[in-house]
């Protein structure tokens, strides 16, 4: 048996974010056998349009 495990990193502030949402920036999974070797894996990029540039905050807790 196969698992996939889903990370999602999205916008963030310090505080509330600007008109009140969040988008998603990058999307990451890796593939894993049921004896947990990674089998395969994938990230994604993803330019926010809502507010299109990241916050310091948000990229010193990104990376």
């Amino acid at each position: 048996m196969n698992y996939i495990v889903l990370d999602l990193e999205a916008t963030c502030w310090m505080g509330k974010p600007p008109k009140g949402i969040n988008e998603v920036i990058e999307i990451g999974a890796v593939k894993i056998d049921g004896y947990g070797k990674v089998k395969d894996y994938f990230s994604k990029l993803i330019k926010p349009s809502i507010n299109p540039r990241l916050s310091g905050f948000c990229k010193k807790l990104t990376g």
